[in-house]
């Protein structure tokens, strides 16, 4: 039989597991590798398939003899002959919705269809699970009527969520925080990462560890010993006191929180961002605007030429040019613009001589 991948997965890995599957437009690669290590870390012998390299591992995958399957749920098609979410398919026990935005403009036409995937995940989750939610958004907050499971609710604006983070603070080195369970402090927590999204992605991890059994002593200790995951401000080398960096971040939110991150991780240093729109999404005139203002954090913006742009009528392709006007009228700064290509600003000695 011809299957696609997530038909093969529920096939093969699933049965007689219990399926914890990540979800969300932003997030989920980091959400699901973290809630992977904790487990891992614990002792409980995981089994995950993640979208990205865990840095610990070397790799995104184990088959693991534990109980638990840890899932990245995109809402991507499965297949050109399995049109469908592939998250449907990994019948979730638990599950986490972090955020939902438009995305994937080649397969969704309109945000409303974005939100009813989403919705329909929701609603498979069987009344024994959980449905772990970022309600800070308002649109997951909209999907939770068609839940069928309980919902445990995660948020960094309201203290009695069922989990949340109080007396936060961010360096380079990490961000560390208070945990509050039920409303009730439940300790202190340091994490590894930076930025106030992924202070979010860390607390789904942990409502769904949680959920899966950890104490929070357990999590406590694995935390730390998180490394991250591949092309999230993973640091690539430094050369001439210049430091390069690279980072997944294509949708505009996305864009807008890895940059502020970058701020913490690194305080003091010019910010370049070399931007490539690579996605179906990132080369299309919906974002426009959108990127323009994304970018306004960063000291100096190079974009480089549209990779899917053959595949988009003149009509479509984002105005790169429009997007740093945007960007240079900034209040931040009036910072330097180009429309060069990212190797070949990069590749010379100066920055500032390859902007106009």
């Amino acid at each position: 039989p011809v299957l696609s991948m997530p038909q093969a997965i529920r096939e093969h890995l699933l049965p007689g597991k219990t399926s914890a599957v990540v979800t969300g437009t932003h997030g989920k690669t980091t959400t699901s590798a973290l809630t992977a290590w904790l487990l891992l870390d614990s002792g409980r012998d995981p089994g995950f398939l993640i979208g990205g390299e865990m840095q610990n591992l070397g790799r995104g995958y184990r088959r693991g003899n534990g109980p638990v399957f840890v899932l990245e749920g995109d809402e991507y098609n499965a297949a050109f002959f399995d049109r469908g979410p592939k998250f449907l398919h990994y019948e979730p026990r638990h599950l986490f919705v972090g955020n939902i935005e438009y995305d994937h403009a080649d397969l969704f036409p309109d945000l409303a269809s974005v939100v009813q995937a989403f919705r329909g995940v929701v609603a498979i989750v069987p009344p024994e699970g959980t449905v772990v939610a970022n309600v800070d958004d308002e649109r997951v907050c909209g999907i939770l009527p068609a839940a069928r499971a309980r919902v445990v609710r995660v948020s960094l604006s309201e203290p009695d969520a069922d989990f949340s983070a109080s007396d936060v603070e961010s360096d380079p080195e990490g961000t560390r925080f208070r945990l509050r369970e039920s409303g009730r402090d439940a300790g202190e927590l340091a994490s590894p990462l930076v930025g106030t999204h992924n202070l979010r992605n860390a607390l789904g991890a942990i409502a769904l560890a949680r959920g899966l059994g950890l104490s929070v002593e357990e999590i406590a200790r694995a935390l730390p010993r998180f490394a991250g995951v591949r092309r999230r401000l993973e640091v690539k080398g430094e050369k001439n006191g210049i430091v390069v960096v690279d980072d997944f971040a294509h949708h505009p939110t996305a864009v807008a929180g890895t940059i502020a991150a970058a701020r913490t991780r690194w305080p003091g240093r010019r910010i370049w961002a070399l931007f490539e729109p690579r996605s179906n999404t990132a080369g299309r005139k919906l974002f426009e605007e959108d990127y323009g203002d994304a970018f306004s954090a960063a000291d100096a913006l190079v974009i480089g030429p549209i990779f899917h742009a053959r595949r988009l009528k003149p009509e479509e392709r984002i105005d790169r040019r429009a997007v740093l006007d945007r960007f240079t009228v900034s209040p931040r700064t009036r910072p330097r613009a180009s429309t060069r290509s990212p190797e070949s600003c990069a590749a010379r000695r100066a920055p500032e001589t390859c902007c106009s």
